[in-house]
């Protein structure tokens, strides 16, 4: 039981297609939460994952006071990935050489982070105000 919940379904029309997270350190690392998500192929390209990020990095500043940056890691093939997280405003911290396997094989990842003032100015300067195409067509759960 998370009080207040930080793990949150995507939908469209009350069907699942995703899933987007927030895994919040503890202790001296409670400045930082990890984020993930996945988004069905079929809803790729729509904007949906990009929304949802901007949705859950703002749900996590507003309600853990303690919270100063979000990061995710994501695979450096993952282009469509980066995007999302770049379109945020995320930037890369870092790359992480072999650091994941993936169908036996080692992986590369990229780090990517954006802090509670970054996200602020980006969310001002991209004026996210008129962006609703998630309240309409999809929704966080």
């Amino acid at each position: 039981d998370q009080s207040p919940p930080l793990n949150l379904a995507i939908t469209s029309a009350d069907r699942l297609i995703g899933s987007i997270g927030l895994l919040p350190g503890s202790d001296s690392s409670r400045a930082s939460a990890e984020v993930g998500y996945w988004l069905g192929e079929d809803h790729w390209g729509r904007g949906i994952a990009t929304l949802a990020l901007h949705k859950i990095v703002d749900h996590g500043f507003r309600i853990l006071p303690d919270l100063n940056r979000v990061f995710a890691y994501v695979d450096e093939g993952h282009i469509a990935s980066l995007r999302v997280l770049e379109k945020n405003g995320f930037r890369r911290e870092g790359h992480l050489l072999g650091a994941t396997l993936k169908r036996g094989e080692l992986r590369n990842l990229f780090l990517y982070a954006i802090t509670r003032h970054e996200a602020a100015a980006h969310a001002e300067e991209a004026g996210h105000q008129a962006d609703d195409r998630l309240g309409r067509r999809s929704e966080l759960r």
